[in-house]
Formats: C-alpha cells, sequence, structure tokens
C-alpha cells in the first residue's frame, strides 16, 4: 500500500525515534526513495544509527511517511546518513520538520551536523536553506564511486 499525505504541512502525522520494529516498513520507504547502490550504507547507518535522533514521521494509520538516521561521530558532531520522505508527501514539510528536530538539538547542545556527502543540486539547495554549507573538498564515495560533496551545520548558523 502506498503512502497517502496531503503535500501539505499541515498534513497529520506523528514523530517518534524509529525502533527495531519499524526496519521493515524502513527498508520498505528506502527502496522507493533512494537508489538500490545505497542499500549497504544504509544498513551500516542503521546499524550504527543514534536512536535519539534516528526519527520516522508516521501517518494517522502508523504508515511510515518519512525517516531521518543520524550517528554520533563524536562529543558535539551528529552525522545525517539518510533523510527520506516519500514520494507521495514530497515537499509538504515533513523532511524539514524531521531535520528541524536533529537541528534543534543541534542548536541546544551547541553541536554541529554533518551530512553524507551529496551530489544532487536540487537536495544541496535545501540543505542550503536550512543553514548547512559546504566543507573540505568534493571526495570520491568508498559506497557507490560518486564525487559526492560534504556540508556541515553549525549551531550559531541561522537557518
Amino acid at each position: 500500500m502506498s503512502p497517502l499525505c496531503t503535500n501539505s504541512s499541515s498534513s497529520p502525522h506523528v514523530i517518534r525515534p524509529l525502533e527495531g520494529s519499524d526496519f521493515d516498513a524502513l527498508v520498505e520507504l528506502f527502496k522507493v526513495v533512494f537508489p538500490i547502490k545505497y542499500k549497504n550504507e544504509f544498513l551500516d547507518a542503521w546499524l550504527a544509527r543514534n536512536p535519539q535522533h534516528c526519527l520516522g514521521a508516521f501517518g494517522t494509520d502508523g504508515q511510515l511517511l518519512a525517516f531521518i538516521i543520524s550517528t554520533q561521530k563524536g562529543d558535539g558532531l551528529l552525522q545525517i546518513e539518510f533523510l527520506g520522505v516519500s514520494p507521495l508527501c514530497q515537499r509538504g514539510g515533513v523532511g524539514t520538520v524531521l531535520l528541524g528536530k536533529v537541528l534543534d538539538f543541534c542548536r541546544k547542545t551547541n553541536s554541529r551536523a554533518t551530512l553524507v556527502p551529496v551530489n544532487d543540486p536540487r537536495i544541496i539547495s535545501w540543505y542550503k536553506k536550512h543553514g548547512f554549507d559546504f566543507y573540505g573538498s568534493p571526495k570520491v564515495s568508498p559506497y557507490t564511486g560518486d564525487l559526492e560533496h560534504a556540508m556541515i551545520f553549525s549551531a550559531g548558523a541561522v537557518a
């Protein structure tokens, strides 16, 4: 069954930490949102996840609509591994809500958040809108062989 979404930031959803029992639904949504070449990276991220910052947005029927998976990379540094939104819910604000939860934590704790490197100009623009900027030089992904840009959010940045 496809997730239903009104493409509105006011659409009803519940944000909560992802649990082991959500894994099958998470995998199904991942396969819809991301190319299969990211499968191994996704599995590594799930195993290393920071449960406090690994969240799902669920519809009123309990169906997973979107997710964010992050890992702790050290004191004051979270790495956002994946943020995925059902195609039927994209551009409706649910991804912004999930990202906002992680960035609120960063602001409260004066932490930083990095992204697994990205190479899609549309995604880069979206993260820039939320206060991320490039850091370092583009690198070749060990998972996919793609040339990717790293991005960072510092707690003092304006979103």
